[in-house]
C-alpha cells in the first residue's frame, strides 16, 4: 500500500489539479500498486474542503483499481495536518507528502519509490522542483528569484528536504520528535515567536530531525523525480520567503536547541563550478544577482527579526511575528503543459 498525503489550507485554486496529477502519477507506477490518497484540510476559509470532498466522491462513484481517497480534518497548521496524515497512513514502508499547490510529473511517484528502494539507508527522498514556466519565456528577473530551481545543477542545496514532494520512510521518527514546552525563553519572546504552535515549516523541521538522528546521508535527492510549482514572481515574494526561513530557523533553534548545529553544517548552498562554467553570460549574471539578493535579503530578514526581538525584550508591546498569513485568492491555477489531466477511463 502506497500512501500519498496532501495537507491543504486555502488551496481552492490548485487542489483539484494537484489531486489529478497524483492520480496520473499513481497510474504510471510499474508495477501497479494499491494506493491511498489522504487529504487533510486544516484551517481553510475557502472552498478547499468542498473541492477535496467532491474529488473523493468522484472516486467513490467510479472506483479506480486499488486507489482510495479520504478527506479528513486537522488542527490548523501544516505540521499538524501532516501528523494526522501520518497517523492514518496504512503504508508499511514510507509515506509520500505532496504540497497542495503543485503538480507532479507523471513519473514523480515512481521515481520517489525507486529512490527509496535503491537507497535503503535513506530515511527521506525529495523530488526536484521545476518552475512551471521552465520551457516558456520567463523574462530576466523571474529566473533570478528562482535560480536554484531553474539551475539545480549549478546551485547545490545540501542535505535538506526541499518541500513540494518528498517521501519519508519512518515518519514516526520526525513526527514524534521530542517537542516540549520552552521554559528557558522569556515569555514575551515566546509569545512574539508563537512558540506554542511548535514547528511550522515541514522541510526545515524534518531535515533537522532526520539528520540529528540518522546523519546527513539519510536524506537523498531523487533527481529524476520532478514536481512542478509556480515560481516566485516578484522581489517582494522573494524577500518574504527569506523572512520565513529566518523566522522558522530561529524558532527551531529555541524549540530544539540540540539541533542548532545541523543547519549551519548541512544546509549550505554551494555552486558547482563546472556547471556554472557552462552557463551563458546572461545566466551567469542572473546567478550573481541571485546570490547577492539571497545573501542580502537573508541578512535583512535576520536584522528585522533581531530588531523585533530586541523591542520585545525592552518591553515594547508587539503583535506576534507572523510571516505565514492565510493566503486566500492570491494563487492561480496551472495552465498549459503544467496542467495535469487524469488518465482516460479503461476501455
Amino acid at each position: 500500500m502506497l500512501s500519498v498525503g496532501v495537507a491543504a489550507r486555502n488551496e481552492k485554486a490548485t487542489l483539484a489539479q494537484t489531486l489529478r496529477s497524483i492520480e496520473v502519477a499513481l497510474a504510471a507506477l510499474d508495477p501497479p500498486a494499491p494506493a491511498e490518497i489522504i487529504v487533510a484540510v486544516n484551517g481553510s476559509t475557502d472552498r478547499t474542503r468542498e473541492i477535496a470532498a467532491a474529488y473523493a466522491a468522484a472516486f467513490a462513484g467510479a472506483p479506480r483499481d486499488g486507489v482510495t481517497v479520504r478527506v479528513v480534518g486537522s488542527p490548523p497548521g501544516l505540521i499538524e495536518a501532516q501528523r494526522v496524515i501520518a497517523g492514518l497512513a496504512r503504508s508499511g514502508e514510507h509515506l509520500i507528502l505532496v504540497d497542495a499547490d503543485c503538480v507532479l510529473d507523471p513519473g514523480c511517484l515512481r521515481d520517489l519509490v525507486a529512490a527509496m528502494a535503491e537507497h535503503p539507508e535513506a530515511e527521506a527522498a525529495w523530488a526536484t522542483m521545476v518552475p512551471a514556466d521552465l520551457h516558456g519565456r520567463p523574462g530576466f528577473w523571474r529566473p533570478v528569484f528562482n535560480f536554484a530551481d531553474y539551475h539545480p545543477d549549478v546551485i547545490r542545496r545540501g542535505r535538506h528536504l526541499c518541500g513540494r514532494a518528498f517521501a519519508v520512510r519512518h515518519y514516526d521518527v520526525a513526527w514524534h520528535a521530542p517537542h516540549r514546552p520552552v521554559t528557558d525563553v522569556d515569555p514575551r519572546t515566546a509569545a512574539y515567536l508563537s512558540l506554542d504552535r511548535g514547528p511550522i515549516s515541514d522541510d526545515s523541521f524534518l531535515s533537522r530531525a532526520i539528520i540529528d538522528r540518522h546523519g546527513p546521508g539519510a536524506i537523498h535527492h531523487a533527481a529524476t523525480a520532478r514536481v512542478v510549482f509556480q515560481p516566485i514572481p516578484r522581489l517582494r515574494d522573494f524577500t518574504r520567503a527569506q523572512r520565513r526561513k529566518s523566522y522558522e530557523a530561529h524558532r527551531l533553534d529555541l524549540l530544539f536547541p540540540e539541533w542548532r548545529g545541523v543547519r549551519r553544517r548541512h544546509f549550505r548552498r554551494e555552486i558547482d563550478a563546472a556547471a556554472h562554467a557552462r552557463l551563458r553570460p546572461v545566466q551567469r549574471l542572473q546567478c550573481r544577482l541571485y546570490l547577492l539578493l539571497y545573501a542580502l535579503s537573508g541578512r535583512l530578514a535576520a536584522l528585522r527579526l533581531r530588531a523585533g526581538l530586541t523591542l520585545v525584550r525592552l518591553g515594547v508591546p508587539l503583535r506576534p511575528c507572523e510571516v505565514w498569513p492565510v493566503v486566500d485568492g492570491t494563487k492561480r491555477p496551472f495552465t498549459g503543459a503544467a496542467a495535469p489531466r487524469p488518465p482516460a477511463p479503461a476501455g
